[in-house]
């Protein structure tokens, strides 16, 4: 039996009957003070805080708007662990996108293979994975990790029920990332 294409959301997506507490969920997170997220690239080390991860997903968020994205979008993230890796997730998460991470180690076979099933209309791309090509925009990870809106604002958060998709091709990847109980997670070979 030949599997259900991406797109064809009833084949593999369950059911969820209750809205999702997601964007409470940040907008909580982006209030509190402390240190988010710590790296160290071995010559340097920085942090920031969940406010300025936050606006740094709202700026991410009025990109994607901007650049006239809808709920059920595709966005691939073909990235090495990052700060723009987490806003990139935040950001597709609280507009109702489909997310699909591939992992940074990934052949370019299996990258090509999972881009032409998703069909995705943008690949959120880190420094250390080949070019995307295939006529998909991409965007780097440092272009998200530098925009930085004055200050995250509630407009144009979803409302009523919302439902989140991640397409996982890895079961590492699954373990790697934290999603509320109530998200749709999807373990698809591709």
């Amino acid at each position: 039996m030949a599997s259900p294409a991406i797109s064809d959301e009833s084949a593999w997506a369950p059911s969820m009957p209750e809205p999702s507490e997601l964007p409470a969920f940040f907008r909580r997170i982006a209030a509190t003070g402390g240190e988010f997220v710590s790296y160290d690239d071995g010559y340097r080390g920085r942090s920031w805080s969940y406010a300025e991860v936050a606006r740094m997903v709202e700026a991410l968020r009025r990109r994607f708007r901007g650049g006239g994205f809808r709920v059920g979008d595709a966005v691939m993230i073909w990235s090495e662990s990052r700060l723009g890796w987490v806003a990139g997730l935040w950001a597709c998460l609280l507009e109702g996108l489909v997310v699909v991470p591939v992992e940074p180690q990934s052949s370019r076979e299996l990258f090509e293979r999972i881009r032409e099933r998703v069909r995705p209309k943008l690949i959120l791309r880190g420094e250390r994975v080949p070019e995307a090509g295939g006529g998909v925009p991409a965007w780097g990870m440092e272009e998200i990790e530098r925009a930085q809106p004055r200050q995250a604002s509630r407009k144009n958060s979803p409302t009523g029920p919302m439902h989140l998709f991640v397409v996982f091709n890895s079961p590492h990847l699954l373990r790697r990332i934290f999603l509320p109980p109530h998200a749709a997670i999807i373990h698809k070979r591709l």
